[in-house]
């Protein structure tokens, strides 16, 4: 069975190595950057460039009409980051997508608002954001632009889900406090290993 590695950056390792980051990513990240008004924000997407500086050198990395970085001829990558955490996954042979949503009481009406018909009476309380997170993986690896996410199936969390035609394979699970999914283009079932990252020069 494949196995898909997850690299997860804590925003305290950002902080604490922000000068280190921030001379080395692209003038294009440190501008992005800090056109976030939180703090919070503004660590997290420098902790984006980090990764992309770490596999990338950024300036391989090209932008598709959706917003959706990748390098021709691959590898396949994405990035998501949400309160204090960046993640990152990478496939060698198959398009992926990749989210992370924290679990928070103050976001539930917005994810209940993106839910279809069927969706809303086939989910349980406590699977909303594991919802979310299926959806939106789906969506960044195939590319999507946000506004056709109610249209994406969230159903199952993991397992085989058709859209467009196109077969995908979710795995959905919890980390810590956050709910995490990734999506591959592929009909083949895959094991996840997650890698807490620590900075080093």
């Amino acid at each position: 069975m494949k196995n898909i590695e997850l690299e997860i950056l804590h925003i305290n390792e950002i902080e604490n190595n922000y000068d280190l980051i921030i001379k080395n990513i692209s003038k294009e990240r440190k501008n992005k950057s800090k056109r976030y008004i939180k703090k919070n924000d503004e660590l997290l997407s420098i902790g984006a460039g980090y990764f992309l500086l770490k596999y990338f050198k950024e300036k391989q990395i090209k932008i598709s009409k959706n917003g959706k970085p990748y390098i021709e001829g691959g590898p396949c990558f994405n990035i998501s980051h949400s309160n204090e955490y960046v993640i990152f996954a990478k496939s060698f042979d198959s398009e992926i997508g990749v989210d992370i949503e924290y679990i928070s009481k103050e976001n539930e009406d917005a994810i209940r608002y993106v839910l279809n018909e069927s969706e809303k009476n086939n989910i349980k309380e406590e699977e909303l954001f594991q919802m979310w997170t299926s959806k939106e993986s789906l969506l960044k690896c195939d590319s999507k632009n946000i506004l056709d996410i109610k249209n994406i199936p969230g159903l199952p969390l993991n397992g085989i889900k058709i859209y467009n035609g196109n077969k995908y394979y979710t795995n959905t699970f919890k980390y810590e406090n956050y709910s995490i999914s990734v999506t591959l283009k592929d009909s083949n079932p895959f094991n996840i290993k997650i890698n807490k990252i620590i900075i080093t020069d």
